[in-house]
């Protein structure tokens, strides 16, 4: 269970029966499994289910993405084919049981787009082409196809590695990498030199390609969420110091894997596995007069912000249309928006040299303001019993190791506090402070439930972390002073 989840009995039954739904695979090599799939459409029907049905599905692959296995919208156009009709009756079915069941793997292996994504044990010793075959079944609702988890599962083994050096686990670095992180590269590049992984270089190469093609079409929610995150890695125009060097690069890197797990600790339910407070700062007085207001600094990306903003446009435009969206959020990403066309604007003009106005100035200076209860709480949230509420701190289970028994957690901790020294001829050279991220990934023998994680992070103490192997990446001491750990 996740956050809330393990909070509230009626979300509890939701995320068991979503997560029923999403796993549960009827196995096309399976005849009695399949005799059931080719049934349920007849089911859905019967209940006048098919329109609320379709919804749901449409709305979660925006979101998200696509089923990743044969759906139902698959599986009726295949019944209408092998048996006349969208909704066959079991005697229909019955009638010529062996024949109909060739006829009708035959058709839906070549008429509908085959499973990407391993997602379930099949054992060792079996091709990628093997594993997916075996994989291939109806799912009612099943999980999602999302990009990054089909890079987890084609840089692990059999797709990668041998069978005396194999790759059971990924890294998140290897996503931001093919996000276009040079700092993931450059880790990544010095890891494979360490552990010699076969095919790893030639199936890299190969996702490149994989990853512009697929980003340009941002049909989902998640994929421009993945496209920003993209942006992050892009070379900004900007001329300021602080963002030409590798320490900046390894901070984005950071902030990239660490939005990310915010990504798929939210999705966690619908997508595949492969197999703050406000910092106000401190006030300053020099007597005996008073000193002029610090002029603050948006982050020089404009690219990221506008991608951001036209994300949530899109979003906000389908969750609309399908009246998913209630008044109170619809304010909530309003605001949002908002805001990420007003940085959009001011990073720009810091990036191309514009004039910053002062009322831009003062929007920077009360931009974390936004950031409160109206935003970030549920309406109506006046008291908050528990403070785990308002901790940030979230972990998730991202792929899994079957032959070792374990899984590959990613985590994010407290905010940590970023300085950079910024120059322009507004505020001259100053120091400008801002909050990132702490991140975390780490191979575990359980799955980490957000109560358990937050325990470990916020109430005791970092000898209980490294005593479940849990650190900060040694790829800190890049833009951390003195090489510390994230707390």
């Amino acid at each position: 269970m996740r956050g809330h989840y393990e909070k509230n009995d009626t979300l509890k039954r939701y995320f068991r029966g979503m997560m029923w739904f999403g796993r549960r695979n009827f196995l096309l090599s399976d005849k009695t499994l399949t005799v059931a799939a080719i049934l349920i459409p007849g089911l859905v029907e019967k209940a006048q289910e098919s329109r609320a049905f379709e919804t749901i599905d449409h709305l979660l692959g925006y979101l998200v993405g696509p089923q990743d296995k044969y759906a139902l919208a698959g599986y009726r156009a295949m019944n209408k084919k092998i048996f006349g009709t969208e909704t066959p009756s079991a005697v229909q079915v019955a009638a010529k049981l062996e024949d109909n069941l060739q006829a009708y793997r035959g058709a839906v292996t070549s008429g509908l787009p085959a499973p990407q994504i391993v997602s379930q044990q099949t054992g060792i010793g079996k091709t990628p082409e093997e594993r997916l075959k075996m994989v291939g079944g109806f799912k009612f609702l099943g999980q999602r196809y999302t990009l990054d988890a089909f890079f987890l599962n084609q840089l692990t083994s059999p797709n990668v590695g041998s069978d005396n050096n194999p790759r059971n686990l990924p890294s998140a670095l290897d996503v931001m990498m093919l996000l276009g992180s040079s700092a993931a590269t450059d880790e990544q590049r010095q890891a494979q030199q360490r552990a010699k992984w076969a095919n790893y270089e030639a199936q890299e190469q190969k996702l490149q390609g994989v990853t512009q093609e697929h980003l340009a079409k941002e049909a989902t929610f998640y994929d421009e969420w993945l496209s920003t995150l993209n942006a992050l890695y892009l070379p900004t125009g900007s001329k300021q110091f602080f963002t030409l060097g590798k320490p900046w690069q390894y901070k984005n890197l950071n902030a990239g894997a660490a939005s990310w797990t915010e990504l798929k600790h939210d999705t966690i339910l619908y997508a595949e596995q492969s197999a703050a407070e406000m910092g106000g700062g401190e006030e300053f007085y020099i007597p005996p007069y008073d000193p002029p207001k610090p002029k603050g600094y948006v982050e020089p990306n404009p690219e990221f912000f506008r991608r951001q903003g036209r994300s949530i446009d899109q979003m906000l435009e389908r969750l609309k249309r399908s009246e998913f969206v209630t008044d109170e959020y619809l304010d909530k990403f309003t605001t949002l928006r908002a805001m990420a066309h007003d940085a959009e604007v001011i990073a720009k003009k810091e990036v191309d040299g514009g004039n910053i106005s002062a009322e831009e100035f003062q929007w920077i200076e009360t931009a974390a303001n936004a950031f409160g209860r109206e935003l970030l709480l549920p309406q109506g949230a006046e008291d908050i019993a528990d403070n785990s509420q308002l901790q940030m701190a979230l972990v998730a289970d991202v792929a899994t190791d079957a032959v070792h028994g374990l899984v590959l957690e990613v985590g994010t901790g407290t905010p940590q506090r970023m300085i950079a020294v910024v120059k322009d001829a507004y505020g001259g050279t100053r120091l400008t402070v801002g909050y990132t991220y702490s991140w975390y990934e780490f191979a575990s023998k359980k799955r980490w439930s957000d109560t358990e994680w937050k325990k470990l992070i916020y109430t005791e103490n970092s000898g209980a972390r490294k005593e479940n192997g849990i650190a900060a990446p040694s790829w800190y001491s890049m833009f951390l002073k003195n090489g510390a750990g994230a707390n």
